[in-house]
């Protein structure tokens, strides 16, 4: 628990890689937007390396995937391997907005996933 009881997440949206090193002291409780390759410079690997199990991280999942180019199955791969990832840690969302031509389907496909390996979250 932060001092205070008080909780801090900032937004890091785009080419971070650079500032990854910074995360751990910069005394953040959450991190929002670190998209990893292909929309972006980082892995998964490297923005796990850089949070550790300490952080919490908001989103992950490119905004690019939910183009038409990328498919559903590809999509849930992804999910799956950053829920293994980052959970408990973890605020699964899209980095960083849903792109005009974007398949809503594959939002959904995602929450299907969700509800039938984790069940309903009270």
């Amino acid at each position: 628990m932060k001092e205070n009881n008080r909780y801090v997440h900032s937004h890091w949206d785009g080419n971070s890689k650079l500032i990854l090193k910074y995360i751990k002291i910069s005394n953040l409780s959450g991190i929002e937007a670190l998209t990893p390759y292909p929309q972006c410079d980082m892995t998964l690997q490297e923005i796990k390396q850089a949070v550790g199990n300490e952080i919490v991280v908001l989103d992950l999942i490119p905004a690019i995937f939910f183009l038409p180019s990328y498919s559903v199955d590809f999509v849930i791969d992804f999910t799956k391997r950053v829920i293994d990832m980052f959970s408990p840690k973890l605020i699964l969302g899209v980095s960083d907005e849903l792109p005009p031509l974007g398949e809503i389907k594959k939002i959904e496909k995602i929450s299907e996933y969700i509800y039938k390996e984790f069940g309903t979250i009270e």
